[in-house]
């Protein structure tokens, strides 16, 4: 049985990445997880010259997309390093219907670009 996988741009794109400035956050559209088994989402920031805060990625869920969890499914943080590019990914377990991604610039100055993406795995 083979996998099938589908990438879906949640905030920007890979080729042309979203900016959140320095304390503020983006919120992406809902994705429809229903016919996945699986779900990666992944997150890749560049950070300016001078950062001092860090990034954060919150993953919502909802099972009806209309009521949002208060709490996030899970989320992490990218450590910050001046003039860098920074990539993390985690799976989402299948039980999951509806998601959004929140992103969230930690940096008291410093804009960042960024683009968070899921992978939705079907057979």
């Amino acid at each position: 049985m083979a996998v099938a996988k589908a990438k879906t741009d949640l905030i920007g794109t890979q080729a042309s990445k979203t900016t959140v400035t320095a304390g503020s956050s983006s919120t992406s559209s809902v994705l429809d997880c229903s016919s996945y088994v699986g779900i990666i989402i992944g997150m890749e920031v560049v950070f300016g010259g001078t950062p001092d805060g860090n990034t954060k990625l919150e993953v919502q869920t909802s099972p009806d997309n209309s009521t949002w969890d208060t709490v996030p499914y899970t989320q992490y943080e990218i450590d910050y390093t001046a003039s860098a590019t920074k990539m993390k990914s985690v799976r989402i377990g299948p039980e999951v219907k509806y998601i959004r991604v929140k992103v969230t610039n930690n940096d008291s100055a410093d804009s960042i670009t960024v683009w968070a993406f899921a992978v939705g795995m079907t057979v």
